[in-house]
């Protein structure tokens, strides 16, 4: 159970330093700090916590290489993530969070090869330094963390299903579906479109 506890705080952590990575990136492009959270509740962009849980299951693989074929690997597999989470979103809720169409060689808008190649540099700096450390902590194991692990477990289960039933229920209203459960009135009544928009700025529909 301390590998899953482990994976879930790398899942935490590495959401939360994706929200703050994102934030400096605004406030560079943009002049102004934008909200850059993936979930509705909680400084979390998750599909850094994916990408991290991705290089983590490849720590195996990864130390067998050299550096350059290491590289290679991080680039492949963050550019694997980031397309699958932003085709997930598009085909299951219609929308977006980012769009690279703006960007020179991109794939369809979901990555491009400048964050393809940022992938690999995170990668490298993971396997390197990031993940060892973190794997020779031994508060995984002590029963405190461990109960705080199932506590952050349980939040984050319920902050993603939260927030996939709010875009789902989104994508319903646009279609005209009526709210008939109480699920769905809360949806409505807490995370109408304008809510949604105010939470996640960045993020754009398609039919």
């Amino acid at each position: 159970m301390s590998r899953f506890f482990r994976l879930v705080w790398l899942f935490l952590l590495a959401s939360m330093a994706g929200f703050l990575l994102e934030s400096g990136e605004s406030l560079w492009s943009l002049g102004y700090i934008q909200n850059r959270q993936g979930l509705l509740y909680g400084p979390f962009t998750p599909v850094y916590g994916t990408g991290a849980v991705v290089l983590a299951l490849l720590w195996p693989m990864a130390e067998r290489l050299n550096k350059g074929a290491a590289f290679l690997l991080a680039t492949l597999s963050g550019t694997l993530v980031e397309y699958l989470w932003s085709w997930g979103q598009e085909v299951l809720f219609h929308t977006v969070f980012w769009d690279y169409h703006s960007f020179p060689l991109h794939l369809n808008g979901r990555v491009n090869l400048l964050f393809s190649l940022f992938w690999g540099v995170l990668g490298l700096a993971f396997w390197t330094w990031i993940w060892p450390g973190f794997q020779s902590l031994r508060l995984f194991s002590r029963r405190g963390l461990s109960l705080t692990g199932i506590a952050l477990s349980l939040f984050l289960t319920g902050d993603i299903f939260l927030s996939a039933a709010a875009l789902s229920r989104q994508a319903q209203r646009r279609e005209n579906v009526a709210a008939l459960t109480p699920l769905q009135l809360y949806l409505d009544e807490t995370w109408s479109d304008e809510a949604l928009s105010q939470q996640f700025p960045t993020m754009r529909h398609r039919s």
